[in-house]
């Protein structure tokens, strides 16, 4: 995600624009698969925090419940992306899903965003050490103890915040 946002971020400056991060809370997998214990890299807190810090302009932290998740790919691009953002330009990973149940691909985004003259920017995999550097990768490291590897993949180290209590 920081590649795609030093896009972004390059991009509004350029063009004194306005830079706009749109996310979802909570998390799509506590709503759509009930998982309560969603593994996140960052709290929602520090997330913000952390957007803010490198200059984002605008975080959208969409609520997601399962009205929402019923949208179909076409609406959300139509309805959120131009009428409600008004977006000129996206910027997206390889494996971007959107819409009902992620039918929505990056190809059917390209397309919609060509017939509306929305620029558009599709990033390719990261790769750190001949592995593509992914949130699950990360997430599949640090459940093992395996520190140093996350730490690579994120390019920082890696914090937990939270309270310890006495049993």
């Amino acid at each position: 995600h920081k590649k795609i946002i030093q896009e972004v971020l390059k991009r509004a400056q350029k063009e004194k624009g306005t830079s706009v991060v749109y996310t979802f809370k909570p998390h799509p997998q506590v709503v759509i698969a009930k998982q309560k214990n969603t593994e996140l890299l960052t709290t929602y807190e520090e997330r913000v925090k952390l957007l803010r810090e490198i200059g984002i302009d605008i975080l959208i932290e969409e609520p997601f419940d399962r009205k929402f998740s019923t949208i179909k790919p076409e609406k959300f691009f139509s309805e959120i992306l131009l009428k409600r953002l008004g977006a000129l330009a996206l910027y997206v990973g390889y494996d971007f899903g959107f819409g009902k149940g992620r039918t929505g691909t990056v190809e059917l985004l390209e397309l919609l965003c060509r017939n509306e003259k929305v620029d558009f920017h599709i990033f390719e995999p990261e790769y750190v050490v001949d592995e593509v550097c992914s949130s699950s990768s990360i997430r599949d490291y640090l459940k093992n103890g395996q520190i140093k590897s996350a730490n690579q993949l994120l390019g920082y180290e890696f914090f937990y915040r939270g309270l310890v209590k006495r049993s």
